[in-house]
């Protein structure tokens, strides 16, 4: 995926060894970047971002880890 934008909805489509996100989880991107922070609606058991999500809800994910979701989704 192209580098997401902030406020973008994104789901999980693959994971690499150590990610405490599942495939399926979806989120808010917190920063344009091609490895950007993502807020998690659910406690991931991840981190809090430098403090720009709650804490356990936030992870770095690879831009080819991610999908754009679409509203309705």
């Amino acid at each position: 995926m192209p580098n997401p934008k902030v406020g973008d909805r994104v789901r999980v489509i693959e994971i690499t060894d150590g990610d405490p996100c599942k495939i399926g989880d979806i989120g808010t991107v917190l920063e344009e970047n091609h490895s950007p922070y993502v807020e998690f609606d659910r406690n991931i058991g991840g981190h809090d971002c430098d403090r720009q999500c709650k804490d356990g809800h936030g992870w770095a994910v690879a831009g080819w880890q991610i999908e754009l979701v679409k509203e309705g989704q």
